[in-house]
């Protein structure tokens, strides 16, 4: 039975070949019952779940008419390769989801050492912290609560801090402010910058240029010491980070397994601060673990927010009853200082609401515009336009200079990766209307998105790149470094890359263009979810051209992105 079971859906999808295997494997020991649902498992976590849902499992079998086992939480009970919270095997049956060992640990971990992390710091004088406070924020209660001041008070107050608020909300001034607090209250203080790419680092330290910050940013990977060839890290519960600060940038791209050695590498007393956008797509890895934080984010504890009204001189909301160890920790940043009342900030927060009608209302107006696309006729109008419009000048720059300038004003970003509809195919298409020569793969103007982070170079995955002849007329591939200065990089020594006149939402997460055309298939597309509609606009500074049939706009709006944890329940 359960080599059939695991065929059928090899054959449709819902399972890769290491996953069969797997249940294959699982099956031989414990039976069918227990080597189907290691199958899923497996399959869940490739899919960015932590956890097989025992309940969402028997509704995607019956999908491929198939039947989950009777009773299956108790027929995989007490079987060898099935343990119970605390012991070791396999995989790890908890309520009713299951786990692949390795992410249960995790997640448990985590969870344990956010909440001990939640906690005041015994040390802060008010008195001095509100003079400090009212120098850095000379009109801190004029509008009311500043939420701002708010973020920067509970980064000095508690060991976990957590900052949230979409593009143009204010997170980085806000990290700069959190900082320049923290060092008033202690000179001393040693910080770390991180985030969790190189391309999120990179733009981190352009922000931070030429500003009092006493830390260059770095990836976590680079912060813990990570070790590549061996799969470890330098810096762990054993030997823990020599920082007392540690601020992560873009937390939202931070997956479960990062974020528990990050945790564990902390010292004793150290404190950590999180900062990201909630609403945006989760990691390309497993867990959602800053949405799963936020969702404690009901309120401040009655005590805790009379001592924040009495620092920040206005009303800050107070929980009604019971709250999560994370709730005082939690501040979430809402005025829009990018978009203000532009269609785009209300496109954006209508899909987040899960407002279909509004978000189109919204569509077709000032700087977004919104072109119906049903099928292959207009994608080819559409892109026509755009190569016109904003690929062809590149070519026709004067130097790699203004080719980089002229090529970075504009995005295309694609749902989906394969496909005509997709990254690839849209690649393809451009160079095709733009003529250039493909057959060597490497011609003048040719855009390349950097896939791998190469240290000794200094290349990092997200980073990009544009092919220019040099002064001896020898094409190199020309990369902005932080400065804003242009390095040239031979092509044969690029670590792995590809072509990117379009790119996926996901490696579009950090970036900030001044304009993007954003293209969702006219089919079904699983992907196709509230949080990549919202991510995917709000990588725009002016103006947004969203190209999709209105049944596709409509499933983006509804459907969200859901991640099989119990680390939003753990932490409550």
């Amino acid at each position: 039975m359960t080599a059939d079971a695991l065929d059928t859906l090899h054959a449709a999808g819902a399972i890769d070949a290491l996953d069969r295997a797997f249940g294959a494997w699982i099956a031989r020991r414990d039976g069918d019952a227990a080597g189907l649902a290691a199958a899923l498992a497996s399959a869940e976590v490739g899919k960015g779940h932590v956890c097989l849902d025992l309940d969402t499992a028997a509704a995607l079998l019956r999908e491929h008419r198939l039947e989950a086992p009777r009773g299956w939480d108790q027929a995989l009970a007490g079987k060898t390769t099935v343990a119970a919270p605390g012991a070791r095997a396999p995989l790890v049956l908890d309520g009713g989801r299951l786990y692949l060992h390795r992410y249960w640990h995790y997640e448990t971990r985590l969870a344990d050492a956010l909440r001990r992390l939640a906690q005041p710091l015994p040390d802060v004088d008010d008195k001095t912290l509100a003079r400090h406070l009212r120098e850095l924020f000379p009109d801190l209660a004029k509008d009311g609560l500043n939420r701002q001041a708010l973020a920067a008070v509970l980064g000095v107050t508690r060991r976990l801090a957590i900052v949230s608020g979409g593009p143009g909300t204010g997170k980085t001034t806000t990290v700069l402010q959190l900082i320049a607090l923290a060092r008033a209250l202690n000179p001393g203080l040693d910080v770390a910058l991180a985030a969790p790419t190189g391309k999120a680092a990179g733009r981190l330290a352009e922000v931070v240029a030429g500003r009092d910050v006493p830390a260059e940013p770095q990836t976590l990977h680079r912060l813990l010491g990570y070790n590549p060839a061996r799969q470890t890290v330098k810096y762990d519960a054993t030997k823990p980070l020599p920082h007392d600060l540690v601020v992560v940038d873009e937390a939202s791209m931070v997956d479960l397994g990062l974020m528990a050695r990050l945790v564990d590498a902390l010292a004793p007393g150290a404190r950590l601060v999180l900062v990201g956008d909630r609403d945006q797509l989760a990691s390309v890895e497993a867990g959602a673990v800053l949405g799963d934080i936020c969702r404690a984010a009901e309120g401040f504890p009655a005590e805790d927010a009379a001592r924040l009204e009495s620092l920040l001189g206005a009303p800050v909301p107070a929980a009604d009853g019971t709250v999560s160890p994370l709730s005082a920790s939690i501040a979430l940043l809402k005025h829009n200082y990018r978009f203000g009342e532009g269609s785009i900030g209300r496109f954006a927060d209508a899909v987040i609401a899960g407002d279909t009608d509004a978000a189109l209302a919204a569509a077709g107006e000032d700087d977004l515009t919104w072109r119906p696309l049903t099928g292959e006729r207009q994608l080819a109008d559409a892109l026509n336009k755009v190569t016109e419009d904003h690929f062809r000048p590149v070519l026709d720059a004067a130097s790699p200079e203004e080719a980089l300038k002229r090529f970075n004003r504009f995005r295309l970003l694609a749902a989906e990766r394969r496909g005509v509809f997709g990254v690839e195919g849209l690649n393809a298409r451009v160079e095709s209307l733009l003529g250039v020569n493909t057959v060597d793969a490497w011609y003048p103007g040719r855009p390349v998105l950097i896939t791998e982070n190469d240290y000794e170079l200094g290349l990092y995955n997200g980073d990009f790149g544009l092919a220019w002849p040099n002064a001896d007329d020898r094409l190199m591939v020309w990369v902005a470094a932080t400065d804003g200065t242009l390095r040239a990089v031979s092509p044969a020594r690029l670590p792995a890359h590809e072509t990117c006149y379009a790119m996926t939402v996901h490696k579009a997460q950090g970036s900030e263009f001044d304009r993007i055309a954003l293209v969702l298939p006219p089919r079904e597309s699983a992907v196709v979810t509230r949080e990549l509609l919202y991510t995917a606009v709000t990588r725009a500074r002016a103006h947004v051209e969203i190209w999709a049939a209105e049944a596709s706009l409509r499933v983006a709006v509804e459907r969200r992105v859901r991640r099989a944890s119990g680390l939003a329940e753990r932490l409550g």
